[in-house]
């Protein structure tokens, strides 16, 4: 239980950091290249928990939550080639599958977590009403 909060939680917050400074980036037409290095640490780091999710087999789908990481920590790390090769269609493209599966994957995911969460905490009440 805890490995999967470190590994969610943690992942969150640097994707999420990632998003904003992309966005802010975006809107204000900054030059995207320090996003891109920070989503080439924040991918590497989304590599090694993907990895370790399939090693230790933590989750109740941990061969498609690691294959979910993994994408994920592809596209941190070739953010910077694609932003550099930015005129190459097929690297556009390849990374856009990637991504999208990777969203697919974590739509997935997101949504058995809900079901299982809400049939786990059926019969929860809270402290002061024990």
């Amino acid at each position: 239980m805890v490995a999967s909060i470190i590994a969610f939680g943690e992942t969150t917050v640097l994707f999420g950091t990632l998003f904003i400074a992309a966005a802010i980036a975006l809107a204000l037409n900054w030059d995207l290249w320090t996003v891109a290095i920070y989503a080439f640490f924040a991918g590497l780091v989304a590599v090694v928990v993907g990895i370790r999710i399939i090693n230790l087999n933590i989750t109740k789908t941990p061969v498609l939550t690691g294959i979910g990481f993994l994408l994920t920590g592809l596209g941190g790390i070739f953010a910077a080639p694609a932003l550099y090769w930015k005129t190459n269609r097929t690297l556009r493209l390849t990374g856009t599958v990637v991504l999208i599966v990777a969203a697919l994957i974590w739509a997935f995911i997101g949504y058995l977590a809900y079901w299982s969460h809400f049939e786990s905490f059926q019969q929860w009440i809270p402290a002061p009403m024990r």
